[in-house]
């Protein structure tokens, strides 16, 4: 028995099996989990960096729960941009908040 493929039919095939070997080595973005531990006061971090604490909060949340969406991603990017922006005094009140929250794998 003989098949016949046309030159069309070829390309659809392989474009397929292209796109099912890239979709099976690209990492799927927003579902990294931030495996911590300790409490974020992510109401004073909004506060002193001036976005939404609810947005910021339901963010952090996600990050957690290694859910995050594409508005999820983009709090926490304005979030490290104004960080980037800050003060002197503003950077080191984030980071002392930041440092009540540690890693679980570093309590072995």
């Amino acid at each position: 028995m003989t098949v016949k493929l046309s030159a069309q039919m070829l390309r659809e095939i392989i474009q397929k099996e292209i796109s099912t070997i890239v979709m099976e080595q690209t990492p799927t973005v927003g579902k990294e989990q931030a495996n911590t531990k300790g409490t974020l006061d992510t109401k004073m971090i909004a506060n002193i960096l001036q976005v939404d604490p609810g947005k910021f909060s339901e963010a952090v949340r996600a990050a957690k729960s290694g859910n995050r969406s594409a508005g999820h991603n983009s709090i926490l990017g304005d979030v490290f941009v104004k960080l980037m922006e800050a003060s002197p005094e503003d950077t080191v009140k984030v980071m002392s908040a930041l440092k009540k929250v540690t890693g679980k794998e570093e309590d072995k």
